[in-house]
């Protein structure tokens, strides 16, 4: 793609050299990873990563689970993405930190998406670079990098997103090729993660608000190919993608109630570094207000901007499609599974983005922008700081929840916050040493167990588990990460020394107890 003329847009009062832009850009992508340094230093895999790599432990095993449902997810694309990580890995003891460095990236690909699309709706370059500097800069998406399973959300919605720049594109240029590519996408996405299935929903409304006959008619594509993958899925599963038969169900009312909670609480309060607490009628009083708000400052004209529009279909449809499965459940329950604020919180940048672009110039049409100011880029700057300052009491708070709660005495020795800091970062600290010498333990049970299949030790030593493994799920343990063997052992006793030698490498290290506790103050915290 051609440089953008920084002449497109109108003149800017001295722009910055194109030198200094990359830097810039650089600068505000990777300043999320300074808010997020706890979380992100602490790194661990947990719960559901275990289970995709067992059942991704070779190709073979891959290939035969590719399309098996996860909680009534199809996500074939994210399980080639995590076997591609674990590959480039090269070893289980490498796979947290490789984990994390994919996270970040789809977080990156995610963040580079909305700056795009604000940046050639507004033709303001800088305005791109804000966009992606007020997404990344806050609480909101940090757990969804710090879990790699759950950032399987932010990566559909960065595919969302990608189908959104690829109608853009179609909107300036008229080719097919654009479609194709939003389609594409918007076929991809779902089978990433289910909240996926907005894309083509989000790209139908992009397209059908330019106005345009044709961007009209190839607006249903899109739509179209969420539609296809829908029915696939609900072919691979049964009705279980729909909630049928299951506790949860699904419940499009309560969907919406919880949906009016979650935006002022998350996509308002949250951005701003605040946590509060709604019942159903304030949350819906306050989404209702934040619509009125809206519209009153479009001269009480609801028809909204593509990409106004494109956001707010990532917002509804993200939380209305997670709620709406969970509706039997109370808000209260939902609160925080992090994963259902992703593709909203990047809906919501686009929607603000939409929204003042409309305030500042109502008839700009997408194109290439142009710089911005070095005034601006101070402001910017400016800007990443004040957000690491109203940002980081809520992300400290929420890592001092992901430890273990203070006993009696402990209490008494950490008084201050930032002590209660530190015990929380040596305890996240001592958790991922401890995990990192399990996983390096599984590679040296690679070795050892030799022709020996997953079967034979289990049936040997039953089933085992090591730190971050789900204790729930039955069909999965410690021995399903082994890759089985080329040619299996034949089904002999195993001798005292092989046993002990075995043992050895599948016995779990004790939680390390604090030397800080008082004697005989209990230290059993459950998954740690």
């Amino acid at each position: 793609m051609p440089r953008p003329d920084p002449a497109a847009a109108g003149p800017t009062r001295k722009p910055i050299p194109w030198a200094f832009v990359p830097i810039l850009a650089s600068m505000v992508l990777f300043a999320p990873a300074f808010l997020g340094l706890d979380a992100y230093s602490t790194f661990f895999l947990r719960g559901d990563d275990f289970v995709y790599l067992a059942e991704a432990s070779d190709w073979s095993e891959l290939s035969s689970n590719l399309f098996r449902p996860h909680n009534a997810h199809v996500v074939p694309l994210f399980r080639l993405w995590f076997y591609g990580v674990a590959q480039a890995a090269g070893s289980y003891a490498a796979l947290p930190t490789a984990c994390l460095a994919a996270s970040y990236v789809g977080f990156i690909v995610a963040l580079l998406g909305v700056g795009h699309l604000v940046a050639w709706e507004s033709r303001r370059l800088g305005w791109g670079l804000a966009a992606i500097a007020g997404a990344g800069m806050a609480s909101v998406p940090i757990p969804t990098v710090a879990w790699f399973s759950a950032g399987q959300a932010m990566l559909s919605g960065a595919f969302a997103l990608s189908a959104l720049q690829a109608a853009q594109l179609a909107r300036i240029d008229s080719r097919r090729l654009w479609i194709v590519l939003a389609t594409s996408a918007c076929a991809a996405a779902p089978w990433i993660w289910s909240g996926g299935y907005v894309a083509g929903p989000a790209c139908f409304v992009y397209l059908q608000l330019d106005g345009r006959r044709e961007m009209r008619r190839a607006s249903w594509l899109p739509a179209a190919a969420s539609c296809a993958v829908f029915l696939a899925s609900v072919g691979i599963t049964g009705f279980s993608a729909l909630g049928s038969g299951s506790e949860a169900g699904f419940r499009p009312i309560a969907g919406l109630m919880h949906t009016s909670q979650a935006i002022p609480e998350f996509a308002v309060l949250a951005n701003l570094g605040l946590d509060g607490t709604t019942t159903p009628t304030q949350g819906l009083a306050l989404t209702m207000a934040i619509i009125g708000i809206w519209g009153w400052s479009r001269g009480m004209r609801f028809r909204p901007t593509p990409l106004e529009g494109a956001g707010a279909v990532l917002i509804l449809g993200g939380y209305g499609l997670a709620y709406a499965f969970r509706g039997s459940f109370p808000f209260e329950s939902l609160r925080d599974i992090s994963w259902y604020q992703a593709i909203p919180h990047l809906g919501a940048a686009l929607f603000v983005g939409g929204w003042a672009t409309h305030l500042l110039d109502p008839d700009v049409r997408p194109g290439p922008p142009r710089r911005f100011s070095r005034r601006f880029s101070l402001g910017l700057l400016a800007f990443l700081g004040f957000a690491v300052l109203i940002q980081s009491p809520r992300v400290e708070r929420r890592f001092l929840e992901s430890v273990p709660p203070l006993s009696a005495s402990e209490a008494e020795r950490f008084p201050t916050r930032e002590l209660r800091r530190l015990r929380a970062l040596y305890l996240a600290s001592e958790r991922r040493a401890r995990q990192d010498r399990f996983l390096a333990r599984v590679d040296r049970l690679q070795v050892a167990a030799g022709g020996l299949t997953a079967a034979d030790l289990r049936r040997a030593f039953g089933r085992r588990l090591g730190p971050g493994m789900p204790e729930h799920v039955a069909e999965v343990d410690l021995f399903d990460l082994l890759s089985p063997p080329s040619s299996p052992a034949q089904a002999v006793p195993l001798s005292s020394s092989i046993r002990e030698r075995l043992e050895a490498l599948i016995t779990p290290e004790p939680v390390t107890r604090p030397t800080w506790l008082a004697p005989g103050e209990p230290w059993t915290p459950r998954e740690w």
